[in-house]
């Protein structure tokens, strides 16, 4: 078979994972991703936000919702009587309506499952960036009374800076950082030779709704709310001892 394009691949992934190609096409398609490091990360993020949907679960009906509608048809039912052709239309509007509220549901678990995946992907690009520049601090120094005072002036918040060198998670400093279109406080800490990122905003501006976790390009994201700030704590530290972290933050 002729080797693939990586825009035919990149229409074939869905297919690939859903089981519906034929094995030559399943097995180009892979070939073709063996080679392409590009094609085989859209294909993880394709996999890794179907697994993410699958895991979201299912949301139940509200209370008294299934009553009220037996209520509503009840009461139309000895309003008039009913004709052969009525009960096939209303039949036809409730699975309308069924339909209707399935995909409302799926389309807000969807928005959920995206808002987590654009925020992991904000944070850890931010975190790696540093990294890669080697400028992962603006004020180099372990005391929080020295960092936290340090963002005064160059954002409108003040950030929790916390001092967990007696824990095992030293302090090294702090930057300014842009996330979700708006500055944020990076805080640097250290956990043996891995580096910590604690991205802060303001609640009114988070990256997400909630707290989550997440695993991006081999780097773990553990996110919670505290205080009216929203926090995001990045690292390749494993993700038992980045949870241990947070905790230590208030997490």
């Amino acid at each position: 078979m002729t080797p693939l394009s990586c825009g035919e691949v990149r229409d074939l992934i869905a297919a690939v994972i859903d089981g519906e190609l034929p094995a030559d096409e399943r097995r180009a398609v892979e070939d073709h991703l063996t080679g392409c490091p590009e094609c085989a990360r859209a294909y993880e993020a394709q996999e890794g936000l179907r697994a993410r949907l699958h895991g979201a679960g299912t949301y139940a009906v509200p209370p008294g919702l299934e009553a009220r509608v037996r209520a509503a048809l009840d009461a139309e039912t000895r309003r008039a009587p009913v004709r052969p052709w009525q009960s096939y239309t209303r039949l036809a509007a409730s699975y309308v309506l069924a339909a209707g509220l399935g995909a409302a549901v799926a389309a807000g678990a969807l928005g959920r499952v995206d808002a987590t995946d654009r925020a992991a992907r904000d944070v850890v690009s931010a975190h790696v960036r540093a990294l890669v520049t080697e400028q992962p601090v603006q004020v180099a120094s372990s005391d929080s009374h020295t960092v936290r005072p340090w963002f005064a002036g160059k954002i409108t918040f003040a950030p929790n800076v916390k001092d967990t060198t007696a824990q095992g998670y030293p302090l090294i400093g702090g930057r300014l950082d842009y996330i979700a279109e708006h500055r944020a406080a990076a805080m640097i800490y250290q956990r043996r030779q891995h580096k910590i990122t604690v991205f802060a905003l303001p609640e009114a501006q988070a990256m997400a709704a909630g707290a989550f976790e997440a695993t991006r390009d081999g780097y773990n994201v553990v996110s919670w709310r505290e205080g009216g700030f929203s926090y995001c704590a990045v690292s390749d530290l494993n993700r038992t001892e980045l949870r241990q972290f947070a905790g230590l933050l208030g997490g």
